[in-house]
């Protein structure tokens, strides 16, 4: 708000001149009124209607010039608020969006943003215009009448006190609504992602009763927010009307015994015709002040979020050494996944990263990118701390291709040169074929121009991973690394793949964490994880001879291939 001061500064200057013309016009009237009972003695009537036209048309503009100004300012606000938001969401690391709804992400976002514009721009003006008014129609109606201002000055405390009560049950339903909101966000976000899943399971009926459940709650608190809000409205309306009927009352008694002209009378009554909106607005300017105030809560939870990755120095271009110090590392809540872990990776050599399902292959693979950071010991990369090197420098030097392939909703060709979008042609198309999605280019529609939906519907599990590959490829890093992203492909095509990639990252370091054991063979160094903790370290040869953990699921899968084979040829 500080960087468009000036902007406010002339909205509320423009505020106070719009209400210094308009409250004038009241006053004139009942002068016109006086005047008209003695005959027209100090002014014509056409002066009157003169002055009363020319304060309606310069306060209109003066209103026209606050309302740009304000609102103006208060749009300019949210796009701002906006920009700040989205860019706090990159900058924040993947554990934090691992325990947050992204449902609850979307509805601050919007909603809450929405909110905080409101109070900003309606709000504050509101707030200002409401003020003045009152203020000036109190000022007005004291120089007139002290006896008849004293019934609207007692009429104040009851209203401040109704005011006071409702505003605070206002506050606390509506942070009720917001965070039901981003719940029911993120029940819609869910079922759509995982839409597949529930038609496959039959459980549509489930969720829709679970949506429902959501809904309910939801109506349940906005009902009491209208209720409340609703109730507000009548209450000051019965409190206007009594005043109107005491002030009519003395001022009767006032007139005929010629104590007030019938003229002030007018003017009185508009005074007091015009506090009722003042009075009424303070309802609903301070609803959208609670609303602004819980939604600003609720984003600033997310711009001062500390759980951000800190940055280093520049990196400069690095020979893609790794080394591990004493690694360990646990989630929030739950025992050691890895615990002391040491490992030196020359560069441009192959590791090849295996173990059971919750042996921590995928956490290793997480702290050695540096999308987790570990409790205790250190990464390095060419003997330097992860944590002094500069992130956006460190992520040019890693491509990471994870389990579950994400894709955006763009152009095949868009998502491969997504990490690299000013590749040439050449790079492109090489990358695509050391991944062997350029095989399946045919089959689509409209090529590599081909939309292919959110998180890349259109296309099977095994051409969502290669193109993922594709895309890390064609960042042409230092350090590659691929987390059991072959589970799709079949095994010919793997082994063309994995063998593409040896010429293509000769030179470079590539970590790869695959279930099936026929992809790591050639890798230059293979470890075994079981409970966090490395057992096993050696070539593919070294391991069988080794007769250990390696060797036992090396076994296994060589028979379940012979049988599959077997069971083809008997079919």
């Amino acid at each position: 708000m500080g960087r468009y001061r000036g902007r406010i500064l002339r909205g509320a200057l423009l505020v106070l001149v719009t209400n210094s013309l308009f409250i004038f016009g009241p006053r004139v009237l009942g002068l016109a009124i006086d005047d008209l009972g003695q005959g027209l003695q100090n002014h014509s009537l056409g002066w009157y209607i003169g002055v009363l036209l020319g304060l309606a048309v310069v306060s209109g503009v003066t209103r026209f010039g606050m309302r740009q100004q304000l609102i103006g300012t208060s749009r300019l606000v949210e796009r701002d608020l906006r920009e700040l938001f989205f860019e706090r969401l990159l900058a924040l690391s993947p554990r934090f969006f691992a325990r947050q709804r992204t449902g609850d992400i979307m509805s601050r976002a919007t909603q809450d943003i929405e909110n905080v514009r409101l109070a900003s721009g309606p709000g504050m003006m509101y707030s200002m215009d409401t003020l003045m008014l009152g203020g000036f129609g109190l000022a007005m109606m004291l120089s007139m009448s002290f006896r008849l201002s004293l019934v609207v000055l007692v009429m104040l405390p009851v209203v401040s006190v109704i005011v006071y009560r409702i505003s605070k049950r206002i506050h606390r339903l509506t942070l009720l609504s917001q965070k039901q909101y981003g719940r029911i966000s993120s029940h819609v976000q869910e079922s759509a992602a995982g839409i597949r899943v529930i038609q496959a399971y039959a459980r549509e009926e489930y969720m829709a009763g679970r949506f429902d459940g959501e809904l309910e709650k939801y109506l349940q608190i906005q009902m009491s927010l209208i209720r409340t809000d609703a109730a507000f409205r009548p209450l000051m309306g019965a409190l206007f009307a009594l005043s109107q009927a005491i002030l009519l009352w003395l001022a009767g008694t006032d007139i005929v015994a010629g104590k007030l002209q019938l003229g002030e009378y007018v003017a009185f009554s508009t005074y007091m015709s015009m506090l009722a909106w003042p009075t009424i607005a303070i309802g609903w300017v301070t609803n959208l002040l609670q609303r602004g105030d819980a939604g600003m809560r609720r984003l600033d939870e997310i711009i001062r979020e500390p759980d951000v990755l800190g940055e280093g120095r520049a990196v400069g271009r690095q020979g893609g050494a790794i080394t591990l110090q004493d690694l360990s590392f646990a989630y929030e809540d739950g025992p050691e996944v890895l615990s002391h872990i040491d490992l030196e990776l020359p560069a441009g050599s192959v590791l090849g990263v295996v173990g059971e399902t919750g042996s921590g292959k995928s956490t290793l693979l997480k702290l050695i990118c540096r999308e987790l950071e570990p409790q205790s010991g250190r990464v390095l990369l060419d003997g330097k701390p992860l944590a002094e090197l500069k992130l956006d420098e460190l992520r040019a030097e890693m491509a990471v291709v994870p389990q579950d392939a994400f894709l955006f909703s763009e152009t095949l060709r868009n998502n491969v040169r997504f990490g690299k979008e000013h590749a040439s042609e050449e790079d492109f198309l090489r990358s695509s074929e050391i991944s062997r999605i350029s095989s399946d280019i045919e089959q689509l529609a409209d090529g590599w121009e081909s939309a292919i939906g959110e998180r890349g519907i259109t296309l099977s599990g095994g051409q969502k991973q290669r193109s993922t590959i594709a895309r890390a490829v064609l960042m042409q890093p230092r350090v590659l690394i691929l987390d059991d992203c072959l589970s799709a492909v079949d095994n010919h095509t793997e082994e063309e793949i994995i063998g593409e990639l040896r010429q293509y990252m000769d030179g470079r370091t590539t970590l790869i964490a695959s279930h099936r054991l026929s992809a790591l063979r050639g890798a230059d160094r293979i470890i075994v994880l079981q409970e966090g903790r490395i057992t096993e370290s050696g070539t593919h040869e070294q391991l069988l001879e080794h007769k250990g953990l390696y060797a036992d699921l090396y076994r296994r899968q060589e028979l379940e291939e012979e049988l599959s084979h077997g069971g083809d040829e008997h079919a």
